[in-house]
């Protein structure tokens, strides 16, 4: 896969990550607290260098809180997962001279800070990119505790609302959408790769309820129409509801992409509206089609899972009681109800803890109680409980 950046913080036009590239890598004003590890590279020019910056954004105590690390690896990740070892060195540490790399090696660069013991306590990697490239520039990795969550450097400057994400190019954070309809077709673009926010992203044609990504392309659906709106080169079209369903039966339903590169949008999940047994299906190429639950539901949990599919949960129906799961293969029209005990939790999330358990969490029942944490087990199509939220919540979303 290509990988793109900006050619300016005032742009969102894309261009490829290799050597002789003119664009700016990061914005180096954004750092809070920064290692400087020196790198050459046999790159571009006849004395070609670049630098590697470990930042650990919003928490400073990363390399400091017991347990310490007691030395920093840096390695080379390429496509195939074969990592090659560029370096290691004691700590603490200031600035640290890594060997020449060749020019044409394509990886991403893994940090890893781990004890006496070889236990890995800081972790961080960056994105794949050609060597070459960084000649002259500073390539920022994040790095963080392991297991455990952090906040990331330079974060958005204005935080909308309930906002809708996607993941374009396994690169940049779009959010836009969002409960402030003036500001809801202002996008804002986080960059993985120089850990930055754009500063002048664009403005969107459509204010969507719902977002989904092919390629560079994000798909904006209301409830009256869907448009494609393409990041690299900020051209637009409207596209028509394929057959079998309209956009009002989707718009604000969650978004849940497939291993193989496609994207649902699921009705069923919106709190709003009516209940809809719709879901939009984009294939990887960017082609529309409509599938259907066995029933009409609103509030639902979805999760994909490996090997079974589209795993949607939970919900309140238009007849009352409802199938307690129901799993829609990639590519098919129809989903297929399973014997699981009716579960009638709204505003619930789903994740996938393996090939066979789906983990329910958050959400409420129909008198606002909180519907605690249990786990759907395809094995014996049961239901086991879980450790509980301490308060309710209304509306979650949950990440694997």
């Amino acid at each position: 896969m290509t990988h793109f950046l900006p050619v300016s913080a005032s742009s969102c036009e894309f261009l490829p990550l290799r050597c002789g590239s003119t664009a700016e890598l990061l914005d180096r004003a954004s750092m809070r607290r920064t290692v400087l590890l020196g790198l050459l590279l046999g790159g571009c020019s006849s004395t070609p260098s670049g630098t590697i910056a470990l930042t650990t954004g919003g928490e400073m105590d990363t390399f400091s809180r017991p347990p310490a690390p007691t030395s920093l690896h840096v390695d080379a990740v390429d496509s195939t997962g074969t990592v090659t070892p560029i370096s290691q060195t004691s700590l603490p540490a200031t600035t640290i001279t890594l060997p020449d790399q060749s020019t044409s090696t394509t990886a991403a660069l893994r940090v890893t800070g781990v004890d006496a013991t070889g236990k890995t306590l800081v972790w961080g990697e960056s994105l794949p990119f050609e060597f070459a490239a960084l000649d002259g520039l500073t390539l920022s990795i994040f790095v963080q505790r392991n297991g455990e969550f952090a906040r990331a450097p330079s974060p958005l400057p204005i935080a909308p609302s309930a906002p809708l994400t996607a993941l374009v190019e396994g690169r940049y954070i779009v959010t836009a959408g969002g409960n402030d309809a003036s500001q809801a077709a202002n996008a804002q673009i986080y960059d993985t790769l120089g850990w930055a926010t754009l500063v002048a992203p664009p403005t969107l044609p459509r204010a969507p309820l719902s977002m989904a990504t092919v390629d560079t392309r994000l798909l904006l659906v209301d409830a009256s129409a869907a448009t494609f709106y393409d990041l690299s080169d900020s051209l637009f079209a409207d596209v028509a509801a394929p057959t079998g369903g309209t956009y009002a039966e989707v718009a604000g339903g969650a978004s849940i992409a497939t291993p193989l590169g496609g994207m649902y949008i699921v009705g069923a999940t919106r709190t709003k509206g009516e209940p809809t047994p719709r879901l939009l299906y984009v294939d990887p190429s960017g082609n529309l089609s409509f599938a259907a639950l066995t029933i009409p539901r609103k509030g639902a949990a979805a999760t994909w899972m490996d090997k079974r599919g589209l795993v949607i949960t939970g919900g309140t129906s238009a007849g009352g009681t409802s199938p307690g799961v129901e799993v829609l293969t990639e590519g098919l029209a129809q989903a297929t109800a399973y014997s699981f005990p009716p579960d009638a939790t709204t505003g619930g999330s789903a994740s996938a803890l393996d090939d066979a358990r789906v983990l329910l969490a958050g959400g409420v029942d129909a008198k606002g109680n909180d519907a605690g944490a249990r786990v759907i087990d395809f094995t014996c199509t049961c239901v086991t409980a879980w450790k509980a939220p301490v308060i309710p919540l209304v509306s979650a979303q949950g990440f694997t």
